[in-house]
């Protein structure tokens, strides 16, 4: 994804992309701890 991207993307579609982005690197940490 290009920076400049970023900037004509809405802030909640940015914000999904982020809680999404956190979502998954909590679930593979949860799957690498067991």
């Amino acid at each position: 994804m290009r920076h400049q991207q970023l900037r004509h993307v809405r802030w909640p579609e940015f914000e999904k992309s982020l809680l999404s982005d956190a979502i998954i690197t909590i679930t593979a940490r949860i799957l690498l701890n067991h």
